[in-house]
């Protein structure tokens, strides 16, 4: 998985209306790509634990 490949994944979010099915057999690659597009709307520190 590169970095392109999440900045493709987002595009197509953007692109689409409504929910999005994104599958692979285990899930890891779909969740991994999700989390890396909702990753650049949000605030890095909003997720560090102290």
């Amino acid at each position: 998985m590169t970095d392109e490949d999440a900045a493709a994944f987002g595009q197509a979010l953007g692109e689409v209306r409504g929910p999005v099915l994104a599958f692979c057999r285990t899930g890891t690659r779909s969740t991994t790509l999700w989390a890396l597009t909702e990753a650049s709307h949000h605030d890095p520190d909003a997720a560090r634990v102290d």
